[in-house]
């Protein structure tokens, strides 16, 4: 018989490097004088740097460690592990496609036992490793599953120093960009009153052109990140407040149990204009529910939610019991909300301890969801001979010859994964 159950955090690790850089330090380094109140505008003061022999891969094993530290189950005992970071360089001149960062992270820390897979999805990435997790999770597929994302993305505030010549500049948001390593844990829930009740994930790719990670065309090389901030406010706003209610009213949830929200942490600015349009749809003030670590740690983009989640933990604000609405975004656009209720996990994690509840779901998964699947349609495509290969082209070619010899229309496609290694431009951002 299939059961059907919820997944719960067992454990929450975080790697923060060393070195504090404030916001006035980041303007003071660009070449060309910008005339704006960053500062105020984003609230971020402060945030953490890699580099320096710190990089990708490093602060996420060093997250994974911590998560280990405080969960329930040994890395031998994980059947997933995914690795959801961006950015990919592991050290000072170096981007790594293969092997995956979860191959390397699997064999040096003892996670036997797990199918090792890297996921990116912009700054929603961390939580599409939730969503995968998550599902199979309930479907009894695994027991137990980790969710990883090393961010070392700063690299990006370099060139934007070298580049920017305005406040209009559209690399102005590379100055906001912090780094972290988190990693999460996923078992089994032991009630149905706790642990993630909903988590829902839709993405409106006509808002992709606001936010462009790729080289620059400059001579001295590198990566550059280019955003229209005002529009990206424009299109995750309205979106993330409709689709937050929509979520929170099927689950049964009147706005007064929400006791925290958790948005991507990209400014205050952004913040305020949420709670505005929250206020004007449904007439409702959440007043200081809103979760914001920017101060001290701007925006580390794919991970950003559970670093605020764990601050607030260790800052005594989240405890045992309480409800929390995340509200995901990533460029893209992916947008998204989950519903979770915390067990005793704030109280483990602050004991420092994750031996004080035994690992659910030790046992035989349950039964997987007894659907077979067959494969519909195939679409083949190359480049004809002599012309460069591009892999946008080659995927839109494929994707077209196979919906032409499919029985479904594109709109009764309801998930779109890319799975290729390589991309033309090296654009690492949107998916």
């Amino acid at each position: 018989m299939l059961r059907v159950t919820k997944s719960i955090i067992d454990g929450l690790g975080v790697r923060l490097p060393e070195r504090r850089v404030t916001t006035a330090e980041i303007l003071d380094g660009c070449e060309n004088s910008i005339r704006l109140p960053l500062e105020r505008l984003t609230g971020i003061h402060e945030r953490r740097l890699a580099g320096d022999g710190l990089f990708s891969i490093d602060l996420a094993e060093d997250a994974i460690k911590a998560c280990l530290a405080k969960s329930p189950v040994d890395a031998a005992d994980y059947d997933l592990l995914v690795c959801t970071n961006i950015s990919r360089r592991d050290a000072a001149d170096q981007f790594t496609y293969e092997p995956g960062a979860t191959l390397t992270l699997k064999k040096r820390l003892g996670f036997d036992n797990a199918l090792a897979i890297d996921l990116t999805n912009a700054c929603a990435g961390m939580w599409t490793g939730v969503y995968l997790v998550d599902a199979l999770i309930r479907t009894g597929e695994i027991r137990h599953g980790m969710v990883v994302s090393g961010e070392y993305i700063s690299y990006l505030i370099e060139n934007a120093q070298r580049e920017i010549t305005s406040f209009m500049d559209p690399q102005i948001a590379s100055l906001t960009l912090g780094d972290a390593g988190v990693a999460v844990s996923l078992g089994l829930s032991p009630s149905p009153e706790v642990g993630l009740h909903d988590l829902d994930l839709y993405t409106l790719s006509k808002y992709s052109p606001y936010c462009i990670a790729k080289p620059t065309d400059k001579e001295h090389g590198g990566a550059v990140m280019y955003t229209d901030a005002i529009k990206v406010t424009e299109a995750v706003v309205p979106h993330a407040a409709r689709h937050a209610k929509l979520v929170v009213d099927r689950n049964g949830w009147p706005l007064d149990r929400i006791d925290h929200i958790v948005p991507h942490q990209t400014s205050q600015l952004t913040m305020q204009e949420a709670k505005k349009e929250i206020q004007r749809l449904y007439k409702y003030d959440f007043g200081d529910c809103f979760l914001n670590n920017l101060a001290e740690r701007g925006n580390t983009s794919s991970n950003s939610h559970f670093l605020a989640l764990s601050d607030a933990i260790n800052g005594g604000r989240i405890k045992a019991g309480d409800d929390v609405a995340f509200c995901i975004s990533g460029s893209g656009q992916t947008t998204g909300t989950a519903l979770y209720t915390m067990d005793e996990l704030p109280t483990r994690l602050m004991n420092g301890n994750g031996q004080h509840r035994p690992a659910v779901g030790a046992s035989t998964p349950a039964a997987t969801l007894p659907v077979q699947l067959e494969i519909e349609s195939v679409g083949l495509s190359k480049p004809e001979c002599g012309d460069k290969a591009d892999t946008l082209e080659m995927l839109t070619a494929a994707a077209e010859k196979c919906l032409a010899t499919s029985t479904y229309s594109r709109e009764q496609i309801d998930l779109l994964i890319s799975v290729g290694t390589y991309r033309s431009d090296f654009v690492m951002e949107p998916a």
